[in-house]
């Protein structure tokens, strides 16, 4: 927010007010001006002006001291640096800002030091932002700061003192004049102002689009750079630039110009004003995987897992490189967008990957006998967890672990290419569910060794898709543990998903063995991702890059559940690399989000059907065909469709279907993008079902 954000009492205001008002403008500290406020309503509803506004953009701090009678000493003697003050200091320290009193001038100081004697003090300021550089006079270094208020930065930068002695700075744009900008310029040129000179000799008071304060104030800063007199000081200093004598050599205000005399001082201020958000920064992370930080975390190693959040968006990686010189930190997945806002955006580095399910007790699945190949047991359980690999055929694996003896085996995606010798197994569904187990035959894979119950199965049940709970549902873990207090869950679980149906299994299972586990097309691509459990449906674009010979593919993917996933998308990429042709660059990112909103009026016999029963079945048609499980990415939605399912419900004789808000009118809608998904969603989408009689 800028300056015009800050409201204070009208009775800061004003040469009357008892109240004494000091301003930051840019890099100078001065008394309060009538051009730098309008007044105004607040709030909005008042009745009549109680409160200023700030019309000066380049203001960012107000000083208050109150009340200005009562000034903290009067200054009895002055032995330059020293000002030596009547009475005690009545609490001023150092590092305390005051007003210091000379004839009608007045100046924000800074105390450097501070002696208390019996009847009196002496104080040493450490700078006097009301000055200029110590070769330039108290006068003309009070001309300079105007200048600084006057124009806008960038334009200063560029002039001497002679451009302004000389008049040549008259020929400057209107625009140029701080707070004028674009904004402002058109109206002004509209009325032949087109320049500073035009606009310190204009007699307009108004100009249409610009109130008269703001107008009194504009002139009041071309005045001021129409009015630097020429003498011997600034004749001298013609071709020297504006910003070295107005800055010291470290690009602060100096302050070896402080007054030569004073007559009293004011203090300190009692409080200070800032803009609204003043303490916030609105900028956003860069797009990229570097993050500069304001200081790195003792414990911050390489490789440790990271979780980034802003609001709602989180996102999921992994430390890659750190700079303790520069502070600045690299993650492995890069930040594709400009979402995350700095004031906003957390980086945790305490995190773990939890998971919704129960572990279970060793079971005892069966006994080896070393005289079988190819022995197998079916562990008839239903609900057993899965968890990505993206060595499977499917980029999941059973959360198992199979003991033989002493020995875990390991889990493998085929035992074709596993040696006599290998303890290796494999995992297949059987049409209810379970697991089968099958170990090897002695050529590929080894065989279980002769023993009684010597095969035992370690696992863990899953909940499927009611374990994705949203953000926060995760408050403590099932078994406490000593050094954990507290536990957070800042983003929506994703990746859970229920067992495949019998049709998913008839679409998938054909898609995923034609690419024989090999991605060369799009649809190889979008197969392969659609073979995952936890992905309801994919679709893969090729993405141009000029001037790069690398292929890139990006997989759009719908989680099961809808919920957004980072480390979803993360194990599907792995998956899909693995399976790519070397050479080519493949990113997986969520789909887009698209709820559409429905008008329903059912018409229904109330002789034949009770109309509360209706409508509840309506809502639950249009709740399951519309819903993202049934919806395709890039897919229209018509209005016929709707039409299809209302009426399709038993009870309902005719109906009204429209789409709502802007889009009342509409007889499609049609998807921003092919990522996008134009879908009725429990949460977000707007579902207004009204029962009519029907009439014939």
């Amino acid at each position: 927010m800028g300056a015009d954000s800050i409201l204070f009492p009208l009775e800061f205001a004003g040469n009357n007010s008892e109240y004494l008002a000091v301003v930051r403008d840019g890099s100078v500290l001065r008394t309060i001006s009538n051009t730098d406020y309008e007044k105004a309503k607040y709030p909005d509803t008042a009745t009549k002006d109680t409160h200023c506004r700030i019309t000066n953009g380049n203001i960012s701090e107000i000083f208050i001291h109150f009340p200005t009678d009562k000034k903290a000493g009067t200054v009895k003697a002055v032995n330059p640096p020293d000002f030596v003050v009547d009475g005690a200091p009545k609490g001023l320290k150092s590092g305390d800002w005051i007003v210091g009193e000379s004839g009608n001038d007045r100046f924000a100081l800074l105390i450097g030091s501070i002696e208390e004697r019996e009847h009196d003090f002496t104080i040493r300021f450490a700078s006097a932002q009301a000055s200029s550089q110590g070769s330039v006079s108290e006068s003309l270094g009070r001309i300079l700061r105007r200048l600084s208020v006057a124009l806008d930065e960038d334009v200063l930068a560029g002039m001497t003192v002679g451009d302004f002695t000389s008049g040549k700075a008259g020929d400057l744009p209107v625009s140029a004049i701080q707070g004028v900008g674009t904004e402002y310029s058109g109206a002004l040129a509209a009325k032949g102002i087109a320049t500073v000179r035009s606009l310190y000799e204009t007699g307009l008071k108004s100009v249409g689009g610009i109130s008269v304060i703001r107008m009194r104030e504009f002139r009041s800063k071309a005045e001021m750079v129409m009015s630097v007199p020429l003498t011997a000081e600034t004749e001298a200093l013609h071709d020297s630039p504006v910003y070295d004598l107005l800055n010291g050599p470290d690009g602060t205000v100096s302050s070896d110009g402080n007054p030569d005399t004073l007559d009293r001082i004011y203090g300190p201020f009692s409080f200070t004003l800032y803009p609204e958000k003043y303490d916030r920064n609105e900028e956003c992370l860069a797009a990229g995987s570097e993050i500069e930080l304001a200081a790195m975390p003792a414990g911050l190693k390489k490789g440790r897992d990271v979780l980034l959040v802003c609001g709602g968006r989180t996102l999921v990686s992994q430390v890659q490189g750190i700079d303790e010189k520069t502070l600045m930190l690299t993650i492995v997945d890069a930040i594709s967008e400009k979402t995350f806002v700095k004031a906003d955006t957390l980086l945790y580095a305490n995190v773990v990957k939890a998971g919704h399910g129960e572990r279970q007790p060793d079971r005892i699945l069966g006994s080896g006998d070393a005289a079988q190949s190819s022995q197998s047991f079916v562990f008839a359980v239903a609900g057993t967890a899965f968890v990505p690999d993206a060595l499977m055929p499917a980029g999941v694996r059973a959360d198992i672990d199979v003991i033989v003896g002493e020995q875990i085996w390991t889990q493998v995606a085929t035992l074709a290419d596993s040696a006599p010798s290998d303890p290796h197994y494999v995992v297949r569904m059987t049409e209810d569910g379970y697991l089968r187990i099958q170990f090897g035959d002695g050529i590929n894979g080894r065989k279980l060794p002769s023993g009684r119950n010597n095969v035992r199965l370690r696992y863990r049940l899953g909940t499927g898709l009611a374990g994705n709970v949203p953000a926060g549902g995760l408050e403590k873990p099932v078994n406490p543990h000593p050094l954990v207090d507290a536990v957070r869950q800042p983003c929506d679980a994703a990746g859970g998903a229920d067992m495949e149906t019998a049709a998913s299994m008839r679409d998938n299972a054909p898609a995923t063995l034609l690419t024989l586990e090999r991605a060369v097309s799009l649809d190889d691509f979008a197969k392969l991702a659609s073979g995952n459990s936890s992905v309801w449906q994919a679709k893969a674009f090729r993405l141009n890059d000029a001037g790069s010979r690398q292929e890139r593919v990006q997989v759009v993917i719908v989680p099961a559940g809808g919920a957004a996933s980072d480390t979803l998308c993360g194990s599907v990429r792995d998956f899909l690399q693995q399976h790519a042709l070397p050479g080519v660059q493949v990113s997986v990112v969520n789909f887009a989000k698209q709820p559409v909103n429905l008008n329903v009026v059912a018409r229904i016999r109330s002789d034949r059907f009770i109309f509360g029963d209706v409508i509840a079945a309506v809502r639950q048609a249009l709740l399951d065909g519309l819903s993202l499980r049934n919806r395709r990415l890039g897919e229209p939605l018509y209005i016929s469709e709707v039409y299809k399912i209302v009426e399709g419900v038993t009870g309902v004789e005719s109906s009204y279907c429209g789409f709502g808000g802007s889009e009342a009118d509409a007889r499609v809608i049609r998807p921003g993008s092919d990522s996008s998904v134009v879908y009725l969603d429990v949460g977000s989408s707007s579902l207004d079902l009204v029962p009519q009689e029907y009439r014939p």
